[in-house]
């Protein structure tokens, strides 16, 4: 899975929001605000398509922090972009 085009993250403080650009944004008209641990996996899914054991190996190389916490937190933020449809599969 990737991000679909279109979108992109900012960061507002330690909050950071996903914006549509261009057509993404006739078709999405929501908002999505990320944690620091969300904006680093949405870095992850722009940079390369990835499933979802690869981006719970990944966090777990990013912070210490325990595999069953990750693979929650993996499926939650999956679950949401789903739910924008904002990933391609």
């Amino acid at each position: 899975m990737k991000i679909k085009e279109g979108f992109m993250i900012r960061q507002l403080g330690d909050q950071y929001v996903v914006v549509a650009l261009g057509k993404a944004a006739d078709e999405f008209k929501g908002m999505i605000r990320l944690n620091k641990a969300g904006a680093f996996l949405w870095k992850q899914l722009v940079a390369q398509d990835m499933n979802k054991e690869t981006l719970v190996a990944e966090m777990l190389n990013q912070y210490e922090i325990d595999r069953a916490t990750v693979e929650k937190d993996a499926e939650e933020f999956i679950d949401k972009l789903t739910k924008a449809e904002l990933l391609e599969r």
